[in-house]
């Protein structure tokens, strides 16, 4: 079980409880009036999360690396367009979220519906994130151009 960095209080407790509301339905109306009251801010603007691809170009690296290290056995060009197929369409279950709150990591494409105790704490208190960085998504085409970039380098 994975434990929280912040200590537990009196306040974490009530969070976490505002935070089963949040998912079940069963807020009060003073807090839909309160969300209607920030000009509805879209719920992932009080995510801290960023965008962890380094599973994805693992799997990039083996699936380029596997021919020239089985090299020497000449693989059947079917075993070889298998792998590059897996690779290719494991890539969004590779691609992944990291939440800076709670340590919590998911696939990029659940990124939005992540919910932790500490955004439903800045979320019902109206304080959306301090740094209004990109969004994962743009994150991962950044990681992207520096991966190009970098391996451009590397072969030239």
């Amino acid at each position: 079980m994975m434990t929280n960095r912040r200590q537990s209080s009196p306040r974490a407790a009530e969070t976490n409880a505002a935070t089963a509301r949040l998912l079940s339905g069963d807020e009060p109306s003073t807090v839909i009036s309160m969300d209607i009251n920030l000009g509805k801010l879209p719920p992932e603007s009080y995510l801290r999360v960023v965008a962890n691809p380094f599973l994805a170009l693992f799997a990039i690296l083996i699936a380029w690396a596997l021919p020239r290290i089985a090299g020497g056995s000449r693989l059947p060009e079917g075993v070889l367009i298998a792998v590059w197929l897996g690779a290719f369409f494991s890539l969004p279950w590779l691609v992944q979220f990291h939440c800076l709150d709670c340590g919590k990591t998911g696939r990029l494409t659940r990124w939005r519906s992540h919910l932790c105790s500490y955004a439903a704490e800045r979320r019902l208190a109206g304080k959306p994130r301090k740094f209004r960085g990109p969004k994962p998504t743009a994150q991962v085409f950044l990681w992207l151009l520096l991966f190009a970039g970098t391996a451009a380098a590397l072969l030239a």
